[in-house]
């Protein structure tokens, strides 16, 4: 998943609202509207957070928010790394496999 710092109002509406499908569409923008006013941490002039992060390649197999969705939000993740405070890596999905011995 991509954390909440990083993700476009686009991916974060469509994870709330796939964590509390119940949840009424007021709230469900309060709470895109909280994780992305944090964001502000990243870019503030003074003190700005150091975030190093680590995301798994399957983030990218996992489309949120349909296909413009998902431009945007690499789009977004692709602007945050050229940020002098943020590292972002990727790692590989790796399968796990068990033998019968």
């Amino acid at each position: 998943m991509i954390p909440g710092l990083l993700q476009t109002e686009e991916c974060a509406r469509s994870l709330i609202q796939a964590d509390r499908p119940d949840e009424d569409t007021d709230e469900i923008e309060r709470r895109v509207q909280l994780r992305t006013a944090r964001q502000v941490i990243l870019t503030r002039a003074s003190d700005p957070t150091t975030f190093d992060v680590v995301l798994n390649e399957a983030v990218l197999r996992r489309p949120i928010g349909g296909d413009a969705g998902m431009v945007s939000q690499l789009e977004r993740l692709l602007e945050a790394s050229k940020l002098p405070n943020v590292r972002s890596r990727w790692s590989r999905s790796v399968r796990a496999f068990t033998s019968v011995c």
